[in-house]
């Protein structure tokens, strides 16, 4: 037997493996937080962060609570490591640049409520 070879036995520089997957992160409390452009900017570009670690985007899709966009996720990270990084960094990015802390929204809303409560009684 003659051992034959391609000659080809080098792995392709770039990651060929196409990984497409539409995310869809809603907020917390349905809160109506991308009715603004600004916020919207931000938590764009908290997610293109990322193309630097080799994730591709196209278009977002922004309603009032939530964002929705395809994502190529590189071959070194799973589906659910991926969904972690993206959530929690862009939720950091977005309260760090809108200056809206969740405790402040979290003290208001049931400050109210316990406002209202002892009113009543």
């Amino acid at each position: 037997m003659e051992n034959v070879s391609s000659g080809c036995y080098k792995k392709p520089a770039v990651d060929t493996r196409n990984n497409w997957v539409t995310m869809m992160f809603k907020t917390e409390y349905n809160y109506d937080c991308f009715k603004k452009q600004s916020h919207i900017d931000t938590c764009t570009q908290a997610f293109l962060y990322f193309e630097r670690f080799g994730f591709e985007f196209h278009d977002f899709g922004f309603g009032g609570n939530h964002v929705h966009f395809p994502v190529n996720i590189p071959k070194r990270y799973s589906v659910q490591d991926a969904e972690i990084m993206l959530k929690s960094h862009s939720t950091k990015r977005c309260l760090k640049c809108i200056q809206v802390s969740v405790k402040d929204i979290y003290v208001e809303v049931s400050g109210a409520g316990m406002n209202t409560m002892n009113q009543q009684g």
